[in-house]
């Protein structure tokens, strides 16, 4: 990776992805990007070339996977990951919306969250018929719910994005479904305390 002095302690990482900030304080770094997860060790490399001091903060400017795709990698570090809590909302906006849409109308939608061994996990559950094998190994593809269920309402990009903001913020979206309920479950890597709180408070006015 090649660095620039920018002065004042500021100094810019460039990779095969995009540019990286770092800015070192007294107390440690905050850094702008993490780029993709390969590039973990490197990155690391390049900021301690510079500095002794550890990462405190990494700030993504936005979720594409050659800004955010190291956020999983330097959290695990211990770095505390500033995410997209508008982003987060909206994952659990769609993910209800699809509850009301194919579950069983006449059963309740559950909502469940922790942070339970330092992992933010949220889970949207509801009863009905189960997703058919067909249908989950494409359930997570643009327009595909629409195509597998014709007669319901909506483009079938909701799954979709869900998973992409999951993706985006290293995190990972699945989902089990059986004749008893259809579990979809969100599982973030390690955040701080303060992002965890964000997180388990989505924004009501985010867009689905």
């Amino acid at each position: 990776m090649k660095t620039t002095d920018l002065g004042h302690g500021t100094y810019m990482l460039q990779g095969q992805g995009g540019n990286i900030t770092v800015a070192v304080g007294k107390d440690g770094i905050i850094m702008v990007d993490g780029e993709s997860a390969p590039l973990h060790d490197k990155i690391k490399a390049a900021v301690a070339a510079v500095s002794p001091q550890p990462i405190r903060y990494l700030v993504n400017t936005h979720f594409h996977g050659d800004r955010s795709g190291g956020n999983e990698p330097f959290a695990k570090d211990g770095v505390t990951v500033d995410c997209d809590r508008g982003r987060i909302g909206q994952l659990l906006s769609n993910l209800l919306a699809n509850a009301l849409t194919y579950g069983a109308p006449e059963m309740p939608v559950r909502v469940e969250a922790s942070t339970a061994g330092g992992s933010f996990e949220l889970a949207v559950i509801n009863a009905g018929d189960p997703i058919s094998p067909a249908a989950l190994e494409r359930l997570f593809h643009p327009f595909s719910r629409g195509d597998l269920q014709p007669n319901r309402q909506g483009l079938g990009l909701g799954l979709y994005i869900a998973s992409e903001i999951a993706r985006a913020h290293g995190g990972t979206l699945d989902v089990v479904s059986s004749a008893a309920e259809t579990r979809f479950g969100f599982r973030m890597a390690p955040v701080a305390r303060a992002a965890e709180r964000e997180l388990a408070t989505p924004d009501p006015s985010a867009p689905t």
